[in-house]
């Protein structure tokens, strides 16, 4: 190609190697994430693996759908919207700063927004507003 400088065979080798690790370590997380999901391990543990996943690849559609999912079973409704609403404060702002992560570097990740919007209905976050209207001018 035009203007791209020509690495050695050794140069070459040496990114192959970096790129072939970068994938194993890629695989083994989500492998870990969705032996969560088929296990239906709804806990902290499984929160955890799918952000290490989506961290990496924030399109993973079905990890954002598996937090869901997991965020339900650990704040159920209790049928009380203020007492729900002062519970899942905690998990909101952490759902939060991970989408913003997310967003930072892929700013049209459908997968992501659609989480966000998800998060600020379910945990009736009015409090979240400003700061989405910030986002989103």
């Amino acid at each position: 190609m035009h203007n791209v400088k020509k690495l050695s065979a050794s140069a070459r080798e040496i990114a192959a190697e970096k790129s072939r690790a970068r994938a194993e370590n890629y695989n083994a997380l989500s492998r870990e994430a969705l032996k969560c999901r088929k296990d239906s391990k709804f806990d902290a543990a499984s929160l955890d693996a799918t952000q290490a996943v989506l961290s990496l690849n924030s399109d993973f559609a079905t990890l954002w759908g598996f937090r869901r999912e997991v965020l339900r079973a650990l704040h159920p409704d209790s049928g009380d919207a203020t007492k729900d609403a002062a519970s899942r404060r905690a998990a909101c702002e952490n759902e939060f700063k991970l989408t913003q992560e997310c967003l930072t570097a892929n700013p049209k990740s459908y997968p992501v927004w659609f989480h966000r919007t998800w998060v600020v209905e379910w945990g009736r976050t009015d409090w979240q507003w400003k700061m989405e209207l910030k986002l989103t001018a």
